[in-house]
C-alpha cells in the first residue's frame, strides 16, 4: 500500500518536529540520540530524521517507496535514498544502526524490518511505532504492542520503552 500522505500534507514531520505534534518531537529527538554511527532510516519519508542525522555528521541512507515524499526531503539527501518498497528492498550496503520511526504499522508484511536488521545492520535498531488507541486507521496493517515488537525479534536483545502517551517501541541490539 502506498499511503499518499505526502501528496495532500506536503513534508509535515518537520512541522510536527518544531510543534511537537503528538510528543512527535520527542520521538525524533530519541532516534538522533540513539544513532551514534552511520545509519539506515527504513521509511525515510520527508526526510527529518536523515536530515537530523546528516547535521550530527552521521553518514546516513534512507528507503522510502514513495518518490513524493523522497522530492520532499533536503535536495542533498536525494542521492541518499533509495526509492524502494520496505517489504521486497534490494539494498546493498551495511550500517551500524537503523531508525524505523512510524513505519512498521503500515507494513503488510512487518517481517521486512527484521529481515533488514537482521542482514544489514551491525549494531543497533530503534523501532518507534503508535500506541493502539482501538480502532485501526486505514493505512495501518497492524498496530504493534510491545509484546509483539518483541517477539518480532526474539533472537536479539530487545529494550520495550514508551515515549509520552503516543508511542512505544523497542531497541534492538545484536
Amino acid at each position: 500500500m502506498i499511503f499518499e500522505k505526502y501528496k495532500t500534507r506536503g513534508a509535515y514531520h518537520y512541522d510536527w518536529y518544531k510543534n511537537n505534534t503528538f510528543g512527535y518531537k520527542d520521538c525524533v529527538d530519541e532516534c538522533i540520540e540513539f544513532c551514534k554511527g552511520s545509519t539506515l532510516d527504513v521509511g525515510s519519508g520527508d526526510g527529518l530524521v536523515m536530515d537530523l542525522l546528516d547535521k550530527k555528521g552521521i553518514k546516513v541512507n534512507g528507503i522510502e517507496n514513495d518518490p513524493i515524499g523522497i522530492g520532499l526531503s533536503p535536495e542533498h539527501l536525494w542521492e541518499e535514498t533509495w526509492l524502494e518498497d520496505i517489504n521486497s528492498a534490494c539494498i546493498d550496503g551495511e550500517w551500524e544502526y537503523m531508525v524505523c520511526l512510524n513505519v512498521i504499522e503500515h507494513l503488510e508484511n512487518s517481517g521486512a524490518v527484521r529481515d533488514i536488521f537482521k542482514d544489514y545492520i551491525t549494531k543497533a535498531a530503534i523501532i518507534i511505532t503508535d500506541i493502539p488507541q482501538g480502532d485501526l486507521p486505514p493505512e495501518h496493517y497492524h498496530e504493534y504492542t510491545p509484546h509483539e515488537l518483541k517477539q518480532m525479534f526474539q533472537e536479539f536483545k530487545v529494550v520495550p520503552f514508551t515515549i509520552g502517551e503516543n508511542f512505544h517501541g523497542i531497541k534492538v541490539y545484536k
